[in-house]
């Protein structure tokens, strides 16, 4: 009885089937890929391999195939017997068989090689989805790189907002001095200030005055008091005018205050820009970056390994550094291999630039 089918369609459901006393099939998940050296895109897929110790039965086939036979359990276990006896047969007389459209079983040194068929995918999610390969990708114009400020770090910052509060304090105590001294001078120079007793007694009280007494004015010799009070305004001066009148008249200087607000001087960095020989406008990329640091990290290894590097930048904003350049595609692709030798990155590729 022929159970090539029977093994297929169990595959597709199940990820090991045991045909007992020959071998198991496995069924392999692989997630969707892209091969760089091939240049070609994979879709995700359900490969089969083959163990030739799985030999124990484990009623998975035989059920399947009793369901096909009215539910005779011994029908079909005979029938599975049969079908091995039948694949070590043609495994003798020629050595290798055709496990259906799984692969091709080859009998080498008391062991079974199993070569699965390449184009089998099992994964019933990638229906129609085939492999295909894409082309040698072609440069377009060539991307202008726009050199963009640094911006300033966490502890400028911090300085510079701490700067500015420490201005607001000084501000504000010039300013009410300011005032203070104002109202100060306005009060007197308009009477706000009343005297009850003596004018230049009470005047005295207030600013530093000098008065001169000329009631003794027939004694010989003229008394002058001289009386000072310190204050805490060392702008302030008064002047006496007139020797026999009690109006003093004062004079204030005004005190001009200049805030010097320190500025910081932001020093715009800009990003190096790499001058590329127009001349040679086919490169082998090693590896493409989102992080221009990665990008210089990996080129400065490839000149420690004595390659001539360069960092072209794409027009997505991916940075890809290049082992080396030609002038034309030829020459490129008859390094290619060689270069990935030297290099170690077997995944090197061509770009037209």
């Amino acid at each position: 009885m022929n159970l090539y089918n029977s093994v297929y369609q169990l595959l597709k459901e199940n990820d090991c089937v045991i045909i007992p006393e020959f071998g198991g099939f496995v069924a392999n998940y692989f997630e969707a890929k892209v091969d760089l050296r091939n240049q070609e895109f994979c879709p995700p897929a359900k490969r089969i391999a083959f163990n030739q110790d799985l030999r124990s039965n484990d009623g998975l086939l035989i059920n399947y195939v009793s369901k096909a036979v009215d539910n005779n359990w011994s029908l079909a276990e005979k029938n599975v017997k049969d079908f091995v006896e039948e694949l070590n047969n043609i495994l003798k007389s020629k050595g290798s068989l055709q496990f259906g459209s799984l692969g091709k079983i080859i009998h080498k040194d008391n062991t079974l090689v199993f070569i699965p068929n390449a184009d089998l995918n099992l994964l019933e999610q990638s229906f129609g989805l085939k492999s295909f390969s894409y082309p040698m990708i072609s440069g377009g114009k060539k991307a202008i790189e726009i050199q963009k400020p640094k911006e300033l770090s966490k502890t400028k910052s911090a300085k510079r907002n701490k700067k500015s509060r420490t201005i607001k304090p000084a501000v504000f105590y010039t300013t009410a001095a300011a005032v203070i001294v104002g109202l100060l001078f306005i009060s007197i120079q308009f009477d706000w200030i009343r005297l009850e007793k003596d004018p230049v007694q009470q005047q005295a009280n207030v600013i530093p005055v000098e008065i001169v007494d000329s009631s003794t004015s027939n004694q010989t010799d003229t008394e002058i008091v001289n009386t000072e009070i310190d204050t805490e305004t060392n702008s302030d001066e008064i002047i006496l005018v007139d020797d026999s009148s009690d109006e003093v008249t004062t004079e204030v200087e005004n005190v001009e205050t200049e805030i010097v607000e320190p500025v910081d001087i932001v020093v715009e960095e800009t990003m190096e820009v790499q001058t590329i020989n127009q001349n040679l406008n086919i490169h082998i990329i090693g590896g493409s970056f989102a992080d221009r640091t990665n990008a210089l990290n990996y080129q400065s290894e490839l000149i420690a390994k004595g390659f001539n590097s360069q960092i072209l930048p794409a027009a997505n904003g991916m940075y890809r550094v290049s082992v080396k350049s030609f002038a034309d595609s030829e020459s490129a692709n008859a390094e290619l291999s060689n270069l990935r030798s030297q290099s170690g990155n077997p995944s090197l590729w061509v770009l037209s630039w």
